[in-house]
């Protein structure tokens, strides 16, 4: 599926965000941290801490372009039930399957990881490599897989 945009919605509520500089060069759809002055790459899962960066599509800036480090970068607040474009590791995914994420990206979840998201798109049996983007919506953060 072509992606535009890293929120997906629903398009009725305006998702929260905030901007900072990124610490590093970060592509929109990985998930970061803030120390409070700027965006990190999220090591783990805690859906409490993590923010996903966005596009600045109103500055003409795709998914594919990179922020450099110190670009301001818009970053989500995740919501339950809130779909976005993510950032997957290397793998086959299915629709429904329990996510996590390693690194920054999300990565197929296995039994005891914390499920931040399931997968979204449509298809079944998706392979898909390292950095592509896929429709995930964002779980409640006590799940376990």
């Amino acid at each position: 599926m072509s992606k535009n945009v890293i929120y997906r919605g629903p398009v009725e509520h305006d998702p929260r965000a905030i901007s900072m500089p990124c610490a590093a060069p970060t592509l929109p759809g990985i998930f970061v941290t803030s120390d409070g002055s700027e965006l990190t790459a999220a090591a783990n899962a805690k859906l409490a801490e993590m923010l996903l960066v966005g596009n600045n599509d109103y500055a003409g800036q795709s998914v594919d372009t990179e922020h450099q480090t110190g670009d301001v970068a818009t970053a989500y607040t995740l919501t339950p039930g809130q779909q976005y474009a993510a950032r997957v590791a290397a793998g086959t995914y299915a629709h429904g399957a329990a996510l996590t994420v390693t690194a920054g990206q999300m990565a197929a979840a296995v039994a005891g990881d914390v499920v931040v998201a399931w997968f979204a798109d449509d298809q079944a049996g998706v392979a898909l490599s390292a950095n592509d983007l896929a429709d995930v919506t964002i779980a409640n953060a006590f799940v376990k897989a």
